[in-house]
């Protein structure tokens, strides 16, 4: 995605990753804001009550939040309650949310619940998304992007 932003005038991105704030040096015209707190070695990312703290004073247009899990019932789940923390305050701090999912993250569950689907605008999956899911997805109203 991040050989995407290239053609853009201006943007700041905004991010907890960082390999993607690394990814950013090489793009002109592209501000990285990266957001503080306790290091997590087997995400390179950062988590914690900062991370949340810099998350609340922000508005975000857009946040793009990959998920480890989906299961219909329940929605977007995690194995890491941490993770989930953070992920609750991106999609609070931005008016629209796009879920990031390829087929192999549906019909499973993680313990720590991230969001519901009315907290999705956008979910981007592949091409081998099973047609009841896709289904479902419109279902609710969610715009659904196959690539």
């Amino acid at each position: 995605m991040i050989k995407h932003l290239a053609s853009l005038d201006t943007l700041t991105i905004i991010t907890n990753a960082l390999n993607v704030a690394a990814e950013m040096g090489s793009l002109t015209d592209i501000h990285v804001l990266l957001l503080g707190g306790a290091m997590n070695y087997k995400t390179f990312s950062t988590l914690g009550p900062l991370v949340e703290q810099n998350l609340a004073g922000l508005v975000v247009q857009k946040v793009f939040l990959a998920a480890q899990s989906i299961d219909n019932e329940v929605g977007i789940t995690d194995t890491s309650m941490e993770i989930a923390q953070v992920k609750r305050a991106m999609v609070r701090a931005a008016r629209q949310v796009i879920l990031l999912a390829d087929s192999s993250k549906w019909k499973r569950t993680g313990f720590s619940k991230v969001v519901p689907f009315d907290a999705i605008h956008t979910i981007v999956s592949d091409t081998n998304l099973p047609e009841e899911v896709a289904q479902a997805i419109e279902r609710r109203g969610i715009e659904l992007l196959l690539v």
